[in-house]
């Protein structure tokens, strides 16, 4: 039996929640978050100038967040960004002139759709050549040659629902030379991250972090991938550079700060560091988060099997890592959008929340879940579907 690492009640649910193992969706705001939004609603009211503010929250959430990645502000340059999409696209502004058509970018034809996308703008524009193996270590890898020069991977592939060793392809990324820039949205907060392993890092700030959905993405650079200067973008604005003159100006120093030309979404910021002193004052460790969440992850597995062995028509096609240390923080069950959609739609009318995607039904859970939660989101799964009349062998179902 796995308890909770954190009460339910000390976050926001919908009422009446039965189980919740929606984490994957964005995860649940913690109830202290209407007190933040209070504070800092009335920090403008006072007429205090937010970036006054925001230098003191600077001191306090830089370090908490350096600590996702096992580092601190000397090891990890920090910025934020409106979303993942924005991030990536501010980085490979500072990158994209050292491509040319000789070399190749390395992005899993399983990732993320706006990371392949990203990349497809990249060979349209520098005409360098693209390649997309599968979302696998071996296969990422494998892809990797001497004329790579930028790698952007997931850390957890989502069709495979299995964790990438980022160490391995960080060692062979270096030695050919290429940037490594890694998504951890389905990770950080949740999983130990090693800024070692990457050049940078871009995550959401909800999920595992369980800030605000978007307007906060927080990046990581590891300082000591990005020699001086390497970090200039084709842009600026005011809050990036040391002003002399609009005809004669410096970027700042710091490769993060040269990455926020504007105001930044400070109610996001404020957001996500009351989520960070919350997890802070509960000395919640990411090694006994991750631990928790691969428990109960692995009872969701075990669980889903049972049903089959109950009624053959529950027969399920289970996507989860092999090995269930590397399995992450979901499991899925291969179904067709629209199918997982009604079935969520129909779990939600009696309480149990899961999400999905264009791989099927998701099974998340987060510190909050037990074994009871997985117990009961189960028992009326297989219910739901028995009522929607659910054939493993209908294409209307199952995806291809």
């Amino acid at each position: 039996m796995i308890n909770s690492l954190v009460a339910p009640d000390r976050f926001i649910m919908p009422p009446n929640t039965v189980s919740y193992l929606a984490g994957p969706l964005g995860g649940l705001a913690w109830k202290t978050a209407n007190e933040a939004a209070k504070q800092y609603f009335l920090t403008l009211a006072s007429g205090t100038r937010i970036e006054e503010v925001f230098a003191q929250v600077e001191e306090e959430i830089y370090p908490l967040l350096a600590r996702q990645v096992a580092g601190t502000p000397k090891d990890v340059s920090i910025a934020f960004a409106l979303n993942v999409t924005e991030a990536l696209i501010k980085l490979l502004d500072c990158i994209e002139a050292s491509l040319d058509a000789q070399h190749n970018i390395v992005t899993p034809s399983t990732a993320y759709s706006s990371l392949r996308l990203l990349a497809k703008s990249l060979r349209q524009r520098r005409g360098t050549q693209l390649r997309q193996p599968e979302g696998t270590t071996d296969d990422v890898i494998g892809a990797i040659d001497e004329q790579t020069r930028l790698i952007i991977i997931e850390e957890f592939d989502t069709q495979y629902c299995e964790m990438l060793d980022l160490a391995r392809i960080a060692d062979v990324a270096r030695s050919v030379g290429a940037r490594l820039v890694v998504d951890a949205s389905q990770l950080i907060g949740i999983f130990p991250l090693d800024f070692h392993h990457f050049d940078v890092a871009v995550s959401t700030a909800y999920k595992g972090l369980l800030g605000a959905s978007n307007g906060c993405t927080p990046i990581f650079l590891n300082r000591a991938r990005w020699q001086p200067g390497a970090i200039r973008p084709s842009y600026a604005g005011r809050n990036s550079i040391q002003m002399e003159s609009e005809e004669s100006f410096l970027f700042k120093d710091d490769p993060g700060a040269r990455l926020q030309p504007g105001g930044l979404n400070w109610l996001g910021i404020f957001l996500l560091l009351d989520s960070l002193r919350n997890m802070q004052e509960l000395r919640l460790e990411l090694e006994d988060i991750a631990q928790h969440v691969l428990a109960l992850t692995t009872e969701i597995v075990l669980a889903l099997k049972d049903l089959a062995r109950t009624n053959d028509q529950l027969t399920l096609d289970i996507i989860a890592g092999k090995n269930p240390l590397l399995r992450g923080p979901h499991a899925t069950i291969r179904m067709q959008r629209a199918s997982a959609k009604l079935v969520c739609e129909r779990l939600a009318e009696r309480g149990i929340y899961l999400s999905y995607d264009s791989t099927g039904l998701r099974l998340g859970p987060r510190i909050h879940n037990s074994s009871t939660d997985v117990e009961r989101a189960v028992k009326h799964l297989g219910e739901v579907l028995l009522e929607l009349s659910y054939n493993p062998l209908d294409p209307t179902w199952v995806a291809g």
